[in-house]
Order: structure tokens, then C-alpha cells, then sequence
């Protein structure tokens, strides 16, 4: 049995099964190179981040069980909520970042899948933003696949100021090839290199736009 399919639990499936159902049938969703996923091992997403529907386009489309960081905010909802309290979700307390970072590790450690924005925060234009390096004291912990996403689509499906999003929007999501981090760009010794290698990663994201 593959390990991608040992961890899901029946509440994440459950949750992805009616979510992706939702999606085909209220979207016009593309979906291109998900096969740059490593079926094993420990993998970091990172994707560009316009709309509250980016995570969970980018879970149900993703063949592995995918993490998020989220705010805590989020856990404590009646349905969503329950779902990632349930699921395995990582709750982000403001003051305690540290935590999160170090959760997120564990995961990436135990050989699972994380997905994080390197941007920090949703566009409220629509246009990618300058990414903070708290991508970089993640990924300079560990050594694993980083696997770039472009989401499209989403910013005009489900705006900022929007309480519903509009029906059948075009949305393309694009998995890029993966890479790792070369033990200079792992330095967290300087912020201006931290600041650097994230760029390099958001360059990363941007250049599927390029091939698309």
C-alpha cells in the first residue's frame, strides 16, 4: 500500500471527496503536471496565494494528503472547523509562530505533505506579492522536494470582498517541477539572504505562468 493513500483518515477523505465534487461541478477546473508530486516522502508545496479557495483547490487536487498552516480563527467554526480539528491541520497563534514552524517540520519530517504560502497573507489585488522568509526557516530545516504551484483563476472566482463565489469560474492550477534547496540558500544567518532565496521560490511560481 502506497503511503500517500496511508494517510488519509476517513474525515479527510470524506471532506476531499465532496469538496472535489463541488468543485467539478460549480468550476471549470484544469488541473497540470500534479505527476511533479512525489507519490512518497516528505514534500513542500508552495504556492502563490489570491483567494480563500487556494487551499482547498490546492487539497483536492493534490493526490497526497496535503497540510495547511491556518489561522486559528478557522478551527473554530461549526463545520469547517470540525474538519480541521479532524483532519490534522496545523492552527497558526499569533505570537507563537514558532510552534507552527516547528509542527510543520514534524510533518515534513515524518515524511508527509505541507503546503505553505510563501506570500504569508491572500493578495487583495490579485497580483503575486513580495514573500516573507518564514518559508525559508521552514525549508532551511529540512531536506526535502519543494514543489512550485501557480493557482489561477481563484481571485476572480471568489474575490476579497465577495460572501459567495461565483459559479463556474475558470480556475488552472500548474504543478512545477520539484527542487531542493542548496545548503547556502539554507543560511538563516542573514535576513537579506532569507529575503532572497524567498523570491527564489516565488520566481519559481511565477515562471509556470511563463510555460503556461
Amino acid at each position: 500500500m502506497k503511503l500517500w493513500f496511508k494517510e488519509y483518515n476517513f474525515i479527510y477523505w470524506l471532506g476531499k471527496t465532496l469538496v472535489r465534487l463541488a468543485f467539478i461541478l460549480l468550476s471549470r477546473t484544469e488541473i497540470r503536471n500534479e505527476r511533479n508530486v512525489p507519490r512518497e516522502g516528505g514534500v513542500l508545496l508552495v504556492a502563490n496565494h489570491i483567494s480563500h479557495l487556494d487551499p482547498p483547490m490546492v487539497g483536492t487536487t493534490c493526490s497526497r494528503k496535503v497540510y495547511f498552516l491556518a489561522k486559528k480563527e478557522l478551527f473554530k467554526g461549526f463545520i469547517v472547523g470540525w474538519f480541521m480539528r479532524n483532519s490534522g491541520q496545523i492552527a497558526v497563534h499569533r505570537g507563537k509562530g514558532n510552534a507552527a514552524v516547528e509542527a510543520a517540520v514534524d510533518i515534513l519530517n515524518k515524511g508527509r505533505c505541507i503546503c505553505i504560502f510563501p506570500e504569508g497573507t491572500r493578495s487583495r489585488t490579485g497580483e503575486m506579492q513580495q514573500a516573507r522568509t518564514g518559508i525559508i526557516v521552514i525549508a532551511s530545516q529540512v531536506n526535502v522536494p519543494i514543489v512550485p504551484i501557480l493557482v489561477e483563476g481563484t481571485f476572480e472566482m471568489f474575490p476579497p470582498k465577495a460572501k459567495f463565489p461565483k459559479l463556474f469560474g475558470k480556475v488552472r492550477l500548474t504543478y512545477g517541477e520539484p527542487f531542493y534547496l542548496t545548503d547556502e540558500q539554507k543560511d538563516t544567518s542573514s535576513k537579506g539572504k532569507m529575503r532572497e532565496t524567498a523570491e527564489m521560490i516565488m520566481g519559481k511560481i511565477k515562471a509556470l505562468k511563463d510555460k503556461g
